[in-house]
C-alpha cells in the first residue's frame, strides 16, 4: 500500500514553507509539528476527498478487499452515530451495546429491541443467528440489525451465517467492530467483520498501530457509503487533524508490509501462554490469539486486584472485571513484552482487593449506573 497522504505531508514540510494558514504553531515546536497543516490545495479534504486522502482509502479498501473506505477522526463513536440514523425501522442489537450506540439511537429517536446478553464463565457471548431470529421473527417491524463483533474478551459473532440470514430478511447488518481493524490480516485470525456486512466500524487506534481516536468504517454498497458519509460528516469534526488521518494510512501499510509478522507474535504467544501454565496460571479460549485473557479465579484472585498488582510491577493490562484480565498484543510487542508479563505473573504479591468498576465498563452494560456512582 502506497503512503500518499505521509507522502505529501513529508515533501510540504520539507519544502519549508511560509505558513500564512491555520495552525497557529506554524510547524515551530515539537518535531511532528512541521507534519500538522490544514486543508490546502494539496492536502485534500476529509469530508470531501478527491485527491491523496481518497487515494489512501481506496488502497486501504483494497487490501481488506471491500470498496468503500472512510477514514475516521472522531473514533468508531461517528461510525456509530452514522449507523444509528442509517438505519430502517425498528433496531435490534444487543443490551450491552456499546454507550455511544446507545446515545446516538436515542439522539435518532430510533425505537431499539435490546437482546439481553448471554454469558459463560462470565465471558459475554456474541449473539447467534438463532438469538436475532427470535427477536426478528416476533417483531416485523425490525429493519436494522447492530451487533459487535468482537467483543472485548476476544469472542467473535458467526457473522457468516449472520448476514445470510439478514439478507434473506431484506435486513441491514452494521456491526461494530471496533477492537477488529487486525482481523483479515493473516490467516492465523478470524475473518475481518466488513466481509459479511453491510457496514463495519473498525478503530484503527486499537489493534493496528494509528494514533488514538481514529477509525474507519468500510462498506461495499455505494448507496449506503454515500449515506453513512452523509452523517460522518454530520457529527464529525471540520478540523481534521492530519496527522490522525496519516496514522490510519501509516498503520495499515505497517500492518500490511508485515503480515508475516503475525506468525511470530502467535508463537510468541504460545510460548507465553505455555510458561505461564506451568505457574498454574490459564488463559480463555477466543477467537482472537492477540486478546489475552487471564481467568484469576483458579488463584482465588479477583481480575481486578491481579491487574492492580501487575501495574505494581510495571505490566498495564486493558481491562480487568471480576474475574478477568484482559491485555491486548499487537505487531509492536515481541517477546520482550510477554516476558515481562510472565514475570510480572511469576513474582506477583496480591494484596486482597475488591471488584471495583473500570472506565470499559462504563462503555458497556449498566453504564448510567457506573457512572453515576
Amino acid at each position: 500500500m502506497k503512503t500518499f497522504i505521509s507522502d505529501m505531508l513529508n515533501n510540504y514540510d520539507k519544502s519549508h514553507p511560509i505558513r500564512l494558514h491555520m495552525p497557529g504553531h506554524k510547524g515551530k515546536g515539537e518535531d511532528f509539528y512541521g507534519r500538522d497543516i490544514t486543508e490546502l490545495t494539496f492536502s485534500d479534504n476529509l469530508r470531501t476527498p478527491s485527491g491523496v486522502i481518497q487515494q489512501s482509502q481506496r488502497a486501504y479498501a483494497q487490501e481488506l478487499n471491500v470498496k468503500f473506505c472512510h477514514y475516521l477522526v472522531n473514533g468508531s463513536t461517528v461510525g456509530l452515530f452514522a449507523f444509528a440514523y442509517s438505519s430502517a425501522g425498528k433496531v435490534l442489537t444487543e443490551e450491552k451495546c456499546h454507550v455511544s450506540l446507545k446515545n446516538s439511537l436515542e439522539l435518532a429517536d430510533k425505537q431499539v429491541v435490546y437482546m439481553p446478553s448471554k454469558d459463560n464463565e462470565g465471558i459475554p457471548q456474541p449473539p447467534t443467528v438463532a438469538d436475532i431470529a427470535q427477536y426478528v421473527e416476533q417483531d416485523g417491524s425490525i429493519g436494522t440489525v447492530i451487533i459487535t463483533s468482537p467483543n472485548y474478551y476476544g469472542k467473535c459473532a458467526d457473522l457468516k451465517a449472520i448476514y445470510k440470514y439478514c439478507r434473506s430478511k431484506k435486513l441491514l447488518l452494521f456491526v461494530d467492530s471496533a477492537h477488529g481493524a487486525h482481523l483479515g490480516l493473516s490467516k492465523l485470525l478470524p475473518y475481518n467483520a466488513c466481509e459479511f456486512c453491510d457496514a463495519a466500524v473498525e478503530s484503527t487506534h486499537k489493534t493496528l498501530g494509528a494514533l488514538t481516536q481514529t477509525a474507519v468504517l468500510l462498506t461495499d454498497d455505494a448507496k449506503l457509503s454515500a449515506e453513512l458519509k452523509q452523517y460522518v460528516n454530520i457529527f464529525t469534526t471540520t478540523s481534521p487533524n492530519y496527522l490522525l488521518i496519516e496514522s490510519i494510512e501509516k498503520a495499515m501499510v505497517r500492518a500490511c508490509d508485515a503480515k508475516k509478522d503475525y506468525q511470530a507474535l502467535y508463537n510468541e504467544v504460545v510460548r507465553f501462554k505455555n510458561n505461564c501454565r506451568e505457574l498454574g496460571w490459564t488463559f480463555v479460549n477466543n477467537d482472537d490469539f492477540t486478546r489475552l485473557v487471564l481467568d484469576c479465579k483458579p488463584h482465588n484472585e479477583t481480575g481486578t486486584a491481579v491487574y492492580n498488582a501487575l501495574q505494581r510491577q510495571g505490566v498495564y493490562c486493558e481491562y480487568a472485571d471480576s474475574r478477568y484480565v484482559i491485555a491486548i498484543v499487537t505487531l509492536y510487542d515481541n517477546g520482550l513484552s510477554l516476558d515481562a508479563f510472565y514475570t510480572a505473573l511469576k513474582d506477583m504479591v496480591v494484596t486482597s482487593e475488591s471488584y471495583e468498576p473500570m472506565y470499559a465498563d462504563a462503555c458497556f452494560g449498566d453504564a448510567d449506573k457506573i457512572i453515576s456512582n
